[in-house]
């Protein structure tokens, strides 16, 4: 399991592991400790900025950028791919 949010030192890692209803997913939280719990959260709500773009990939407050924000993130981390 990879870390679906931009390169980070501290705080919590997520990946992502299902898609569980419309509007949130499953996601596995981990930390450096080895300590990992699966959690729903909500989907992202902030639009893209362009139009016809896909919305963000991530979960309702997550730090840092959105991953329409390509410049973030690797193909690695597309939650698409």
């Amino acid at each position: 399991m990879r870390c679906q949010l931009p390169p980070h030192s501290t705080g919590k890692h997520h990946g992502l592991l299902a898609e569980t209803e419309p509007y949130a997913a499953l996601w596995l939280r981990w930390d450096e400790g080895g300590t990992a719990e699966a959690v729903t959260l909500p989907d992202c709500p902030v639009p893209p900025l362009v139009t016809d773009a896909d919305a963000c990939c991530l979960y309702s407050g997550h730090p840092e950028r959105h991953t329409w924000d390509v410049a973030a993130y690797s193909e690695e981390t597309s939650c698409t791919s």
